[in-house]
């Protein structure tokens, strides 16, 4: 294997095979099962903001339409539902009307795992743990001495201290002049801003002009150093459970690393009902556009039936990890398209 590491040609594809592998043998070791989840569904996951591809199952008897996963989340939780322990899956992924580039692909390799009865820091925890375990299985391919640093693009960064926690309210004060406290009470204060930054407004709601807001005045400031970025708002945070102190952010983390968005995790949200209020007027925004579908009610019965557990789960892109290690900036280098 440490031949084709040489080769710049191979190099990003096989680094992602060994990440892989250690992705398994970090979990096998900490008690986790795998998990081979289905990326079929009869209905799709109606997040806002995430695009879905669908396809058709035609037999003799039926015809079918059916929609590919945009992560293992969908059908992974209805395994866990039906007795399935504390596991891990990695599962091909698939995200429509997003813009292909160095970042970004249509269909990308994702890996999640869930815990039960776990807080947020238990999971940034093992984020970490499991990244330091990946690279060490690079160094050893590579046939490197072990080391409490790491290097991406010729700037190094350390892995044996806790890495920090950034909170994204702080981020909003620092770069934006926001209290994001005040703006999730009055989203008149984000919209006067984004105006005042001279942003186009196609329609004043919430969530794409936070989005703007964040990708151009937040996301272009971050560090570059590995941090977990923290209280995000609950109401752009549906699959998450909102903080018991602070109901207007969610217990949700990213993950990230040299500026690239390795991870997410969160303690799961736990009550259907408000999941699927989300999915019901996601529904009806793509039924007004013309699109004749339904939400997963298994899904949301696979949540009712998950409670008792706390779930608290992490989805980490297994292409951007593997682009890191490999020192890679374009994630066509680890996983190659052929169209």
């Amino acid at each position: 294997m440490k031949k084709y590491l040489d080769n710049l040609r191979w190099r990003g594809f096989i680094t992602r095979q060994i990440v892989v592998r250690a992705v398994r043998d970090f979990f096998d070791s900490h008690g986790l099962i795998e998990a081979q989840v289905p990326i079929l569904a009869r209905a799709p996951m109606l997040e806002p903001n995430i695009g879905v591809f669908s396809t058709n199952w035609q037999s003799s008897q039926k015809q079918l339409q059916l929609f590919l996963a945009t992560s293992p989340e969908q059908n992974f939780k209805k395994l866990i539902a039906q007795g399935l322990g504390e596991s891990y899956a990695i599962g091909h992924s698939f995200r429509n009307l997003e813009a292909s580039g160095d970042q970004h692909q249509p269909e990308f390799l994702m890996l999640e795992w869930y815990r039960f009865h776990q807080p947020l820091d238990f999971l940034m925890g093992e984020a970490q743990s499991l990244f330091v375990f990946c690279h060490n299985a690079f160094s050893t391919v590579e046939k490197r001495s072990p080391s409490n640093e790491f290097t991406y693009q010729n700037q190094s960064f350390a892995m044996d201290k806790p890495w920090s926690q950034i909170l994204l309210p702080d981020l909003f004060t620092q770069y934006c002049d926001l209290d994001l406290a005040e703006v999730l009470d009055n989203h008149e204060l984000l919209f006067q801003f984004a105006e005042k930054q001279q942003y186009q407004l196609d329609r004043r709601e919430f969530e794409p002009v936070f989005n703007q807001v964040f990708l151009n005045e937040i996301e272009t400031n971050l560090p570059q150093e590995p941090f977990f970025l923290i209280d995000f708002p609950a109401v752009l945070s549906p699959m998450a459970k909102a903080q018991q102190h602070k109901p207007l952010f969610a217990q949700r983390f990213e993950l990230y690393i040299a500026g690239l968005e390795i991870a997410n995790g969160c303690v799961e949200e736990t009550d259907e009902k408000k999941l699927e209020q989300v999915f019901a007027e996601q529904l009806t925004k793509l039924q007004v556009a013309g699109q004749n579908i339904n939400y997963d009610t298994d899904f949301l019965q696979a949540v009712k039936l998950n409670a008792n557990n706390n779930l608290a789960g992490v989805g980490l892109g297994i292409d951007r990890l593997a682009m890191i290690l490999a020192g890679e900036i374009n994630v066509n280098k680890v996983s190659p398209k052929f169209f």
